[in-house]
């Protein structure tokens, strides 16, 4: 019995590292790096068993060890389209195809991004939507750091630690929780601007210019670079209806929990109870 496991993530590892616990022959591949989103975390501190809790960094690094361990190879390639023919899923890759009898989707979400027309062509180079390529490689600059909820708040600290910071919500209200609010207003780093409306971008020479309207008058930003939190989709490859029919294909963390359900800890539960749920459904 073979299983495909799509996305490295917490969930689809944790899925993976449970099927090879029960014998099953796994392929686990991911388009980008193994951690998936959690990568981008300045702190997890909800997830048990770290009571001072971890960096997304070094969480991403214990996952890649428990992989490793296991001797779970990890193909690095993007899934373009499931299918499901002769009572086999056929995997299609950027690079090539594979088959397998289990199918888990695991695919994680994929950030919402701002109109094209919003910004000039120049600018894009300079405008972020996840920052685990850029914190390690920027110091002494200007950030602006688009949206209000966690994500735009946890981006905020940790980028601060060699960084200006200034996080642009679009209203009154924070969507972060509490505690990374008050983190943030605690970093003298950080600034709040709210009520912002952003218009356009525009680049000039190095530095973004972001135009935007606030109480009805005009107002700019002039940074180094925009990091852009405003929302997150799930991120699901072609999947064709008769794959969608079959009962050995499963959906599991991000692309199958609600909208505000996103937690490393709940899509790691989710991977392990799909992958019991395979192996009572085929031991026999």
């Amino acid at each position: 019995m073979k299983a495909i496991v799509i996305g490295a993530g917490p969930a689809g590892c944790a899925a993976a590292i449970q099927l090879k616990r029960f014998g099953l022959d796994i392929e686990l591949i991911e388009r980008d790096r193994v951690g998936g989103l959690v990568q981008n975390a300045n702190l997890i501190e909800n997830y048990l068993g770290f009571p001072n809790g971890i960096t997304g960094e070094r969480f991403c690094e214990l996952i890649k060890e428990h992989i490793n361990k296991l001797v779970i190879d990890v193909i690095f390639d993007e899934v373009t389209n499931i299918d499901f023919i002769d009572n086999k899923f056929i995997i299609t890759l950027t690079k090539n195809t594979t088959t397998s009898d289990i199918c888990i989707v695991a695919t994680g979400t994929k950030p919402v991004k701002l109109p094209d027309e919003m910004i000039a062509k120049e600018a894009n180079n300079l405008i972020y939507y996840e920052i685990a390529n850029l914190k390690q490689q920027i110091s002494d600059c200007k950030i602006a750091v688009l949206g209000s909820g966690d994500a735009a708040f946890d981006y905020a600290v940790s980028l601060s630690d060699r960084n200006t910071v200034t996080i642009l919500m679009r209203g009154e209200n924070f969507k972060a929780i509490r505690t990374l609010v008050n983190t943030c207003k605690k970093i003298k780093n950080i600034s709040l601007e709210k009520n912002i409306q952003l218009i356009n971008i525009i680049r000039i020479n190095e530095k973004l210019l972001l135009n935007c309207i606030r109480n009805n008058e005009l107002v700019n930003f002039e940074v180094d670079y925009l990091i852009v939190a405003i929302g997150r989709e799930k991120n699901l490859p072609e999947i064709t209806e008769e794959a969608l029919k079959s009962d050995r294909l499963f959906l599991i963390g991000d692309v199958a929990s609600g909208k505000n359900i996103r937690q490393a800890s709940i899509a790691a539960g989710n991977g392990i109870e799909v992958a019991m749920k395979v192996y009572l459904a085929n031991k026999d």
